[in-house]
């Protein structure tokens, strides 16, 4: 990852690790979790991080639909509760990717983006 600082790197280190952990206490703790890019810190990009936290939460052991669904309906219904945003569902505002691929069988399949959506339009 060139631009990065050999800084960057070494807190990673450290906070990478305490943050796995502290995911999985929540979980078990029975928290909602959700999953959302944070904008405005180093090294984060909002789109690609998103396939990374799928693929880091599916490594720590998370099914790959539960952290779909933090990423989608889960996320969507705290945002707006009762909207169905993050769900294809009659008369909901569709934001949709098309992949190439399954999710459940390979979580990485979210990166192979065929086409993007959003509110019933397709982005070119």
């Amino acid at each position: 990852l060139k631009g990065f600082s050999k800084e960057f790197f070494e807190t990673a280190k450290v906070y990478g690790p305490m943050t796995e952990r502290n995911l999985i206490k929540l979980r078990e703790a029975g928290v909602p979790l959700l999953l959302g890019t944070d904008s405005a810190v180093t090294g984060v990009f909002q789109g690609a991080a998103v396939h990374r936290e799928l693929a880091m939460l599916v490594g720590l052991g998370f099914g790959p639909e539960e952290a779909l669904a933090m990423a989608t309906s889960r996320a969507g219904a705290w945002i707006a509760p009762g909207s169905g945003l993050g769900t294809i569902a009659p008369g909901v505002p569709a934001d949709v990717l098309l992949i190439d691929g399954d999710p459940v069988a390979d979580i990485n399949n979210t990166e192979k983006l065929v086409g993007v959506w959003h509110r019933g339009h397709r982005v070119r």
